[in-house]
């Protein structure tokens, strides 16, 4: 038996890398995984850089534990392919009334869903209402080039009330400059008009008024994509 034949079959397209905080160890990552798809799947396992790389037997079990993500020490980490140019989606900006479905049919126009669009929890500490959602909803698609970056909005008709939609990976942005790197209420550039909150985000439901509109269906509201997206 060969002395490597433990990697034999393997490819990078077993492997994922995640970057939690530091208190995380390797062993605090291999036992999340674990618990989510049976430690026996587990290879191997290093920290690179600030990454924790780790390769699995199987690549659906890969996929699987990209698109789930890990919870590790009441955190949520996300969690990335070694090959595939997959990326985690995030909508803002998302009041409850607007059906998934419109936004997977937008997202689909120029991208691939790989996951459903799940919403996001408000994050709220107190038990009572921790069940809380945000605005916000996530989901994971295809790229067709692995360097570029998702930057869309769109504009949804509802009840004669547009309302604006954003879309784009988890890439850190400035809604002050529109430029990446840093936050909003870190912009040394003053003159900046995007709306957004301190955490570089946009704030609120922005509604652009009651005049009518075509939906987004119909005018395919689209800001172009960015590039530069380090993955």
């Amino acid at each position: 038996m060969s002395s490597n034949s433990w990697g034999s079959g393997l490819s990078r397209r077993h492997g994922f890398k995640c970057i939690p905080d530091d208190n995380v160890s390797i062993e605090d990552v291999l036992l999340a995984v674990g618990e989510n798809i049976g430690y026996s799947n587990i290879k191997s396992a290093s920290r690179m850089n600030k990454a924790i790389v780790v390769f699995l037997n199987d690549e659906q079990l890969v996929h699987r534990v990209v698109v789930e993500g890990l919870t590790i020490k009441e955190k949520f980490v996300s969690v990335l392919l070694l090959s595939s140019p997959i990326t985690k989606v995030i909508l803002s900006n998302v009041p409850p009334f607007i059906e998934n479905e419109k936004l997977a049919r937008e997202l689909a126009r120029f991208r691939k869903l790989i996951s459903p669009i799940k919403p996001i929890l408000l994050g709220c500490k107190h038990p009572e209402v921790k069940h809380v959602l945000s605005f916000r909803r996530q989901t994971f698609v295809l790229l067709n080039d692995p360097n570029s970056a998702i930057d869309v909005l769109w504009s949804f008709n509802i009840d004669g009330v547009n309302y604006t939609v954003f879309a784009s990976n988890e890439l850190m942005k400035c809604f002050q400059c529109g430029k990446q790197g840093h936050l909003r209420k870190f912009c040394l550039d003053k003159t900046g008009d995007r709306e957004g909150g301190d955490n570089g985000e946009p704030s609120g439901v922005v509604a652009t008024g009651s005049r009518k509109a075509n939906t987004a269906e119909e005018s395919g509201t689209y800001t172009g994509i960015a590039s530069e997206q380090s993955v």
